[in-house]
């Protein structure tokens, strides 16, 4: 279930011209809704500031653009799956103890995978301790998009999306999307051929 409340956006690979363009692209900005960016890594007091800052601020939603701008380096000779697990933990630790949520911008690999955990860059550490996991996937240059969804108290799902005046559109599931994209691939090719 979603709750209404104040939502702290830290955009770290973003100025704030930008992100005065895709406000401007909304139309109006929501009531609530902090945005900064500039905010220490997780490892030089950027955990304890959002620990601080969620224990004065009662925030619904915090969104981290990106996890790779926040998250400390990890130490040379680490275990790569347990060094990002402890990372994310500590974050998603944070978010329990305040009653919020957390949502981590981060990137995907180039490669192709049938199963679109294994997309997410880097070990699945990260992943694993995540409660949700949301991978959009969508062709470069292409309004339209599949978002996938799986989680511990989630139902495995996907959904196809489009791009429309700066927002993402439900369009119905990837499976339906895909099975009406064919039909009307189909459609066009009859309409023009000539037989």
């Amino acid at each position: 279930a979603t709750r209404q409340g104040h939502v702290l956006g830290l955009f770290l690979e973003d100025t704030k011209r930008r992100l005065q363009t895709r406000l401007k692209a909304l139309g109006v900005a929501p009531e609530g809704l902090e945005l900064v960016t500039l905010w220490p890594r997780a490892d030089a007091g950027g955990l304890e500031a959002l620990d601080e800052y969620l224990a004065r601020t009662p925030t619904a939603l915090v969104v981290i653009d990106t996890w790779a701008k926040f998250r400390p380096p990890r130490q040379p000779g680490a275990d790569v799956y347990e060094a990002d697990y402890l990372r994310a933990a500590a974050l998603k630790d944070l978010a329990d103890k305040h009653g919020t949520t957390v949502l981590l911008l981060h990137h995907t690999r180039k490669a192709e995978s049938p199963d679109f955990l294994a997309t997410v860059s880097g070990s699945h550490g990260l992943t694993g301790a995540a409660d949700s996991v949301l991978v959009l996937a969508r062709t470069r240059c292409q309004a339209d998009a599949t978002l996938y969804i799986t989680g511990r108290d989630v139902e495995e799902t996907s959904m196809a999306l489009a791009l429309q005046d700066g927002r993402w559109t439900y369009l119905g599931t990837a499976d339906e999307y895909a099975t009406t994209a064919e039909r009307r691939a189909v459609l066009d090719f009859l309409k023009d051929s000539p037989a």
